[in-house]
């Protein structure tokens, strides 16, 4: 790939970040981030059980660390995910 090929998608990437005021800005990238967090939850609901804990009887504070730590690690993925793919359209 030529560098006029690349530069072509980083003026892309640039100009979609600078159409916003700084203000909306903020709101769309929390939006954005909030959406990642709903869907991580949603997902470690679903998919791997929520908040129950394999051999241990569940009470508010083990169910709550385990809904959190396996959302975060969803949430971890889907992040990096993002990065390495955004590192490679560049």
């Amino acid at each position: 790939m030529r560098w006029g090929d690349k530069t072509k998608y980083f003026i892309d990437n640039i100009s979609v970040m600078t159409e916003y005021s700084a203000f909306p800005f903020v709101f769309f990238f929390l939006a954005e981030y909030g959406s990642i967090v709903f869907l991580s939850t949603l997902s470690s609901i679903i998919f791997l059980g929520g908040y129950l804990v394999p051999g241990v009887e569940s009470n508010g504070l083990i169910s709550g660390l385990s809904l959190g730590f396996k959302a975060s690690i969803i949430l971890f993925i889907i992040i990096w995910i993002r990065a390495f793919k955004m590192a490679q359209n560049v």
